[in-house]
């Protein structure tokens, strides 16, 4: 019952809005009406207000039913019509304008404006002023009201109070509403004020970036079309898409001509494929690559170049595009020239360096035998004693020995320099390093030195120039003859050693100072032990030794100690062997 109640007290549900205050207005309304007709019919005095209080209540009755069960336009129409027509009746049948009813005429026009647009407005206002019109002409000539009566207290009392009500309820509602809608307003107005500040902003943001941007693309238009550097954009087909003035200039055109033209319109066949696969080999590492070639146009024109080429992202407008390239080159052809003249500058300081050091030694090492010959044909020319002349006829027979080896030596440095390639083969060394000592056995036998060979069984062969290596074999044993001293022992060893074909030559002789390692493969270059000796080699054996070994690729070491001995050692890369047949 409680909640019956509670229900019947508030207004029904309607949409938010104006919709919702005109519903609550009536409803209102139509309780204050109601309550104030019930509490008017307990205070009758004439029958004659009973069909009145009677109709008006049903009316309202009629109205909340309606309202309540959703019928907010046909509850606001029966609402206006039946409370208009109950207050015309009331005045036309008593009392005419000195009725209390009239002046409701004033809250149905107010209802009107309420509940619907100004065209009902007007209707009911011209409908109220007609009425009231009429009552004036006819109490004016007296034929109107119908009847006159006494002044009912009661009616004034409820009827001025339900105005009074209902006029408080609607400016209560209206204002309201009227403060509602100014919060509204103002709240709004701030929204706008600061979305407005907030769009502002964004704009001067947007603008600093625009102009940020704009800046940017000069900067980077000025450097793109400024930089001496060939900058070109590329399509995946290898047309051009954007060509810098440079570019342009060296290919033989201006930059509009260029855009469309393909890379094989632009350079050699040849070239074009080249550089075609450049920019492939960028877009499937998805980096920048790096090369240097040369490349000839279709103008004619050739280059030396050093060429970056980027693989471009697509732009951010337009994810869907395609890859480009990007090709920034670099024209070296000066560059790699003034190199050339730089290296051949060097290579000619380096001979003439050499040449005046090849004179320098040439003389002195020339000078001594000659004058030794010189000086023992003088004495051979004068000497009767056989014995005597045989012993100047060695020396000169050493000398002219020694004068044959310098100019082999010399002879055979600048073969070396010259030969394209060696003539390798299959080599098995143990053999070769034999025939070797069998050719030096009687120098070996001369200074009563002993030689132990220790080959290794099953050595793998070694890929060698057996001419050459050979020769740089006999410089190193005959290294260790001439520098070790009589009754002295040279060790000859060949072994395998992680997966390398080693060969070891060691000695007891006079050893190498450690100041003159590091320069023992020099030419000319002659230790200060081995310059005291007699018969001293020409130096230019471990030159010639060091050269055939890298011509090898193999390696070259060597260990010393002054007065205990040298072990030079070769290493080679491992062969396998060739199958015999049995």
């Amino acid at each position: 019952m409680n909640a019956w109640i509670h229900r019947g007290l508030l207004p029904p549900p309607a949409e938010k809005g104006y919709l919702s205050f005109s519903v609550a207005a009536l409803h209102y309304t139509l309780l204050i009406l109601i309550a104030v007709g019930f509490v008017a019919a307990l205070f009758v005095t004439s029958p004659i207000q009973v069909p009145g209080i009677v109709l008006l209540l049903t009316v309202l009755v009629g109205c909340y039913g309606l309202l309540h069960s959703g019928h907010f336009r046909a509850a606001s129409w029966i609402f206006l019509v039946g409370m208009w027509a109950v207050i015309t009746l009331a005045s036309f049948s008593a009392n005419g304008l000195r009725n209390a009813s009239i002046a409701s005429y004033t809250l149905v026009i107010i209802f009107s404006a309420v509940l619907f647009s100004e065209r009902v407005v007007l209707l009911f206002t011209i409908a109220s002023v007609t009425s009231t019109s009429v009552l004036f002409i006819g109490m004016q000539n007296g034929f109107l009201p119908l009847r006159t009566t006494e002044l009912i207290l009661a009616d004034r009392f409820f009827q001025n109070l339900a105005l009074y009500l209902i006029s408080g309820l609607l400016l209560t509602a209206a204002v309201r509403v009227l403060r509602t809608s100014f919060q509204r307003i103002a709240l709004n107005e701030r929204l706008l004020r600061d979305r407005n500040q907030a769009l502002e902003r964004e704009i001067e943001e947007r603008e600093r970036v625009e102009a940020q941007l704009r800046a940017s693309e000069e900067h980077y238009r000025l450097l793109f079309e400024n930089t001496p550097l060939f900058c070109t954009v590329y399509d995946l087909e290898g047309r051009v898409i954007l060509i810098n003035p440079a570019a342009a200039a060296f290919l033989g055109g201006s930059p509009a001509d260029l855009v469309g033209k393909s890379m094989a319109d632009l350079f050699s066949p040849q070239d074009a494929q080249q550089l075609y696969e450049q920019h492939q080999n960028a877009l499937a590492a998805r980096a920048p690559q790096r090369y240097e070639g040369t490349a000839n146009t279709q103008t004619g024109r050739s280059l030396i170049y050093e060429r970056q080429v980027i693989p471009l992202p697509p732009l951010t407008e337009h994810p869907d595009q395609p890859p480009r390239i990007l090709a920034i080159t670099n024209d070296i052809t000066q560059q790699k020239q003034d190199e050339q003249r730089q290296r051949a500058l060097e290579v000619a300081t380096e001979k003439n360096a050499f040449l005046t050091d090849f004179l320098s030694t040439v003389s002195h090492d020339l000078k001594t035998p000659l004058s030794v010959m010189n000086t023992g044909l003088h004495l051979l020319e004068q000497a009767t004693d056989p014995a005597y002349r045989q012993q100047k006829m060695t020396q000169i027979y050493e000398q002219v020995t020694l004068l044959d080896r310098f100019i082999q030596d010399m002879l055979m440095i600048a073969r070396l320099e010259h030969l394209p390639a060696l003539e390798a083969e299959l080599t098995d060394l143990n053999p070769l390093i034999a025939d070797v000592i069998r050719t030096l056995r009687p120098r070996i036998e001369r200074k009563a030195q002993r030689l132990d060979y220790q080959p290794a069984p099953e050595l793998p062969c070694i890929n060698a120039d057996k001419e050459q290596l050979r020769k740089a074999i006999v410089n190193l044993i005959e290294n260790a003859i001439q520098y070790t001293p009589a009754h002295g022992s040279i060790t000859v060893q060949t072994r395998l050693e992680a997966e390398r074909v080693l060969l070891e030559i060691r000695d007891t002789g006079i050893g190498i100072a450690e100041a003159d390692l590091p320069h023992i493969f020099d030419r000319f270059y002659r230790a200060s032990e081995a310059r005291s000796m007699e018969n001293a080699g020409t130096g230019l054996g471990l030159a010639i030794t060091k050269k055939v070994v890298e011509m090898h690729g193999a390696e070259l070491q060597v260990e010393s100690t002054v007065g205990d001995g040298t072990a030079f050692r070769l290493g080679f890369a491992p062969m396998p062997r060739p199958a015999h047949n049995n």
